[in-house]
């Protein structure tokens, strides 16, 4: 009866230890970020190419990283119809670098580059959006280019107007390595002027007359993003 008894505590030991490892190796990864204020502009200037998009994504706060986080997505035009242009990513600046360590372990064809954080910014009030960069930004002419443009200091100064529109994404396969982003969020529609006295520009008019996601100027006022990898 011993012996019967003993075996049985094996195997159920066993049964527990084999789920436990399981459930170690099934475990999904989970991080978030808390938003709350973004942008997204097209900068076309004239006698300037390629047409640079910009998305920033600001005063973030997440679950992996201390402190606050602030990051610029920077495409460049890679065809399309003036009306609906195709961009790809390039280069990506971020001011809390244990975040930033993150965008660059995702595996994007972008260079990575770790600023301070009173280098890049934005401020939000309301429906208007004030974005900064007192550093040049350089910007690939193509993902994975030596080729660059610099986009001088200057500032985008966002007015959102209309309703408020409400998003949900996701999920998205970000990278090789299986990471997957779902996002929500609420935008207003905006005009954009852009101040850079190194490209002679004086308040602007910047980003108008496109249409869709990622293309049309906006503000956007939060934004929840959830990162698993299984």
């Amino acid at each position: 009866m011993k012996r019967k008894f003993l075996l049985t505590t094996i195997i159920l030991m066993a049964a527990v230890m084999l789920a436990a490892s399981l459930n170690v190796a099934f475990a999904t990864t989970t991080y978030v970020d808390y938003e709350h204020a973004g942008a997204v502009c097209i900068i076309n200037v004239p006698g300037h190419t390629p047409w640079i998009r910009l998305n920033v994504f600001g005063q973030m706060k997440g679950n992996y990283y201390h402190g606050c986080a602030d990051r610029f997505m920077l495409y460049v035009r890679t065809g399309g119809t003036d009306a609906a242009p195709t961009f790809a990513p390039v280069a990506g600046y971020e001011d809390n670098p244990t975040r930033s360590a993150f965008s660059a372990s995702l595996g994007l064809p972008t260079v990575e580059h770790v600023v301070k954080p009173w280098q890049i910014g934005i401020f939000r009030i309301g429906k208007t959006a004030i974005v900064y960069w007192t550093i040049p930004l350089e910007v690939p002419v193509a993902p994975l280019s030596t080729s660059v443009v610099t986009l001088p200091p200057g500032m985008l100064i966002l007015a959102g107007y209309g309703d408020k529109l409400a998003y949900s994404i996701g999920p998205v396969a970000m990278g090789p390595y299986g990471w997957n982003v779902t996002y929500s969020f609420h935008s207003y529609a905006a005009n954009a002027k852009l101040f850079c006295p190194g490209w002679h520009c004086h308040m602007e008019p910047v980003g108008q007359g496109f249409t869709g996601l990622g293309l049309q100027t906006m503000v956007v006022v939060d934004r929840v993003w959830t990162w698993t990898h299984a």
